[in-house]
């Protein structure tokens, strides 16, 4: 049987990584949690976690404030429509936000689908569409992003990380200067 570990293992990493960590359980699995993680070198001065739509198991919308900035990590619906439903409840909320947001995350979707080009119309995609990011151990699609709104700044990098067994995804990798 698997068995979730008895661990936080966002309070670890962070832990071992000197970095704050937040977690979004979303849904309960083989005895443990299963969600969303973001961490940080700054401590966030709040954290939301906004409920989205997922008709086969429960999402959410990690959102960290700075004092710069936001930060946000999602992990999106198998659906199409839960997806796109999910970027206009991200877009709402971010658009009323006064400084520069960073998202990234699953987002189960290829560049140029119906979700990827409503959340285009209003932000940016930093991180580099041509280079696929799952499955881990052989990428043949690219679903994982790293957007951004209101970011003034320039993109000095840009990667897919060669990371087969970290994950069932590969890294993704963006640096940016303002």
């Amino acid at each position: 049987m698997n068995k979730r570990t008895p661990l936080d293992e966002a309070k670890v990493l962070g832990d071992m990584t000197k970095m704050y960590a937040q977690y979004g359980a979303t849904i309960n699995y083989a005895g443990g949690k299963y969600g969303i993680a973001l961490l940080s070198k700054e401590r966030p001065i709040s954290v939301r976690k906004i409920k989205l739509p997922g008709r086969e198991e429960g999402r959410a919308f990690l959102l960290a404030e700075f004092k710069s900035y936001y930060a946000g990590c999602t992990h999106l619906s198998l659906t199409d429509d839960d997806r796109l439903e999910s970027a206009k409840i991200i877009v709402s909320i971010i658009s009323k936000l006064d400084k520069p947001v960073f998202i990234g995350g699953d987002f189960n979707d290829k560049p140029y689908s119906a979700t990827y080009n409503y959340l285009a119309k209003s932000l940016e995609c930093l991180s580099d569409t041509a280079q696929h990011t799952y499955p881990a151990d052989n990428p043949k699609e690219t679903i994982d992003f790293i957007w951004a709104k209101d970011f003034k700044g320039k993109v000095l990098h840009h990667e897919t990380i060669d990371e087969p067994t970290a994950s069932d995804h590969r890294p993704i990798l963006v640096k940016v200067k303002r």
